[in-house]
């Protein structure tokens, strides 16, 4: 025969509690992703925007605070540590097929060798 606890009222309330709780983060987070976009096109057309030029992007809602460039340590060497890992990264696509073709001249030799 099966078991039956009683009725735990402590238990319904923290459940009922949990799913408010659980409503409320999806009401925010829903906000969250509405509001974030409006707030980074604002804050990406004001940093791209100069006192000569009009705006291209219409205003979807006013800044909060207006952002001030971010001092970066060791900005040049991170630009030229990026610049070089490009080169390289470019000369590896370059050098990838004629590999690819030793390794397929290769396993034919091989595959011939073995047969």
């Amino acid at each position: 025969m099966e078991d039956i606890k009683p009725f735990d009222a402590e238990l319904l309330a923290r459940v009922q509690s949990l799913h408010r709780e659980i409503e409320q983060k999806t009401l925010e987070i829903t906000s969250l992703r509405r509001a974030t976009p409006q707030e980074a096109a604002s804050l990406f057309q004001q940093s791209c925007t100069t006192s000569t030029a009009e705006p291209t992007l219409p205003e979807v809602a006013p800044a909060p605070a207006i952002v001030e460039p971010i001092e970066i340590p060791r900005e040049v060497e991170i630009k030229e540590t990026f610049t070089q890992g490009m080169k390289l990264l470019k000369d590896l696509k370059k050098g990838v097929p004629a590999t690819s073709a030793k390794l397929e001249r290769a396993k034919e030799v091989v595959t011939h060798v073995y047969s």
